[in-house]
């Protein structure tokens, strides 16, 4: 039987400052935030465990001129392998779209989730680590959170529901709803559907 799985704000800013005092007591701390350059926020930081390895995942934010009166902020989320104090980027990807969270869909050798929002939707990138490379391995955008099942092996099901506009608000209860499901084989995301909103968990 699936068991759904709500993840909440709330966890990725409990990792954030578990994070962040794990790493003020680390030997790696000093190396870790000379990383953020002059100039930039520091928005979070979330451990990753692969395998044998300790990822930190920062996002932080800048501004980009676009003329020599207008800026525009950006986001850049950056991944980092940890060994003792040394950090050795490994992926990096920026964006203009607003920071929501992001977290591991696992304890151990999961994937990372991203969630960002722009243009009146929010934007999700779920990303791997392979073969001591981090890549991307879905990217999709919804008018709503998605929902996560993991099943009886351990591997989650990400499932995304095409939002109806109903009485001027957007809903996926309605009866012409319909969800995509993509579920984690091992080794990619096989996609199901879209399937009616009411069987999606079937």
């Amino acid at each position: 039987m699936l068991r759904q799985r709500i993840f909440v704000t709330y966890a990725a800013i409990g990792a954030l400052f578990g994070s962040i005092a794990s790493c003020q007591k680390d030997r790696g701390s000093a190396t870790l935030f000379g990383a953020v350059r002059a100039g930039e926020e520091l928005i979070s930081v979330v451990p990753w465990s692969v395998g044998d390895e300790t990822l930190l995942c920062v996002v932080v934010q800048r501004d980009v001129t676009l003329t020599s009166r207008d800026t525009l902020p950006v986001r850049v989320l950056t991944i980092y392998r940890k060994r003792e104090a040394a950090l050795k980027k490994l992926f990096e990807d920026e964006t203009g779209d607003a920071f929501l969270e992001l977290h591991p869909l696992g304890e151990q050798d999961a994937r990372l989730f991203t969630a960002w929002t722009g243009g009146s939707a929010y934007h999700f990138r779920v990303l791997a680590f392979v073969n001591g490379q981090v890549k991307q391995v879905l990217e999709e955008s919804s008018r709503g959170m998605p929902e996560i099942t993991i099943d009886e092996n351990e591997r989650e099901s990400i499932l995304f529901t095409d939002m109806e506009l109903v009485n001027s608000q957007w809903t996926r209860g309605a009866a012409v709803a319909t969800t995509d499901i993509y579920k984690w084989n091992g080794a990619a995301y096989d996609k199901v559907g879209p399937v009616p909103w009411a069987k999606r968990l079937q």
